[in-house]
């Protein structure tokens, strides 16, 4: 009985690993290797509920900017990138004055609905 229960164990360790590849050391690496794209998702995210509720076209809308922003090598995890929100006709953004990528992100966001964008400092 005790060494079908090793056998049971032991397929269930193997299925955990083929299902889970990454270990957490690695999966830690890679939010910390991403962490200012992941705090600018979390913080556009969290206001946007905050603000409006659960709308999804709205997080739908918000969720399409920042993946265009993300996806882009030049701004993505960028810390001077604070926040994308939506108002009622556009995107607004909170970034530093000085950031070179301010304009990248509005043209960026021009083609992603709903138009246009306006930019604030952080």
């Amino acid at each position: 009985m005790c060494a079908m229960f090793k056998t049971i164990g032991a397929m269930f360790r193997t299925i955990r690993a083929l299902a889970f590849p990454l270990s957490r050391t690695v999966l830690i690496a890679l939010l910390w290797a991403n962490r200012y794209t992941v705090g600018l998702w979390y913080r556009s995210l969290a206001q946007e509920v905050r603000r409006n509720g659960f709308v999804p076209s709205r997080l739908q809308n918000l969720v399409r900017g920042l993946w265009t922003v993300s996806n882009h090598q030049t701004v993505a995890n960028s810390p001077a990138l604070r926040l994308i929100g939506l108002r009622e006709v556009g995107f607004e953004i909170e970034a530093r004055n000085d950031w070179f990528g301010r304009p990248l992100v509005e043209e960026l966001l021009a083609p992603v609905p709903p138009y246009p964008t306006t930019v604030t400092a952080a």
